[in-house]
């Protein structure tokens, strides 16, 4: 029998590329994703969520730490998972951005860059998204 998600399409394209030595593909779409009770890293949904806060305010039985219930009573919406390391690449949407802005004004220099890039509603501060060394 093959482990959790080993026959998820995203987790043997996944398997593939690490085989042929390619980089990781961001954004991958699964199937199913796991439970956290399981080693499941996405979190549970915030409609299963909003059950759990349901039957505690009841005073049913719940599947979940009270922890994790005093948690979604603060914050139902989970946030985004980002790896937990600092961004040092500017990517998507604001690399269009950029691109644009040294077309237009080719003598500009970073911190003018930095400040267009926040301007545009990329980041919440520029001398902490992209360093300048």
């Amino acid at each position: 029998m093959p482990a959790l998600g080993g026959t998820d399409p995203a987790d043997l394209v996944a398997r593939a590329r690490a085989e042929l030595g390619f980089s990781r593909q961001l954004g991958q779409s699964r199937r199913i994703t796991p439970p956290p009770r399981i080693g499941g890293s996405g979190g549970y949904p915030v409609w299963y969520r909003e059950i759990q806060l349901e039957k505690f305010h009841a005073g049913e039985a719940m599947e979940v730490s009270m922890r994790s219930i005093y948690r979604w009573d603060v914050r139902l919406e989970p946030y985004r998972q980002t790896g937990n390391r600092p961004r040092t690449t500017i990517v998507g949407v604001d690399l269009l951005n950029l691109a644009t802005y040294i077309t237009a004004w080719p003598d500009a220099n970073i911190d003018e860059m930095a400040a267009f890039i926040y301007n545009e509603g990329g980041g919440s501060t520029p001398a902490r998204r992209y360093p300048t060394a």
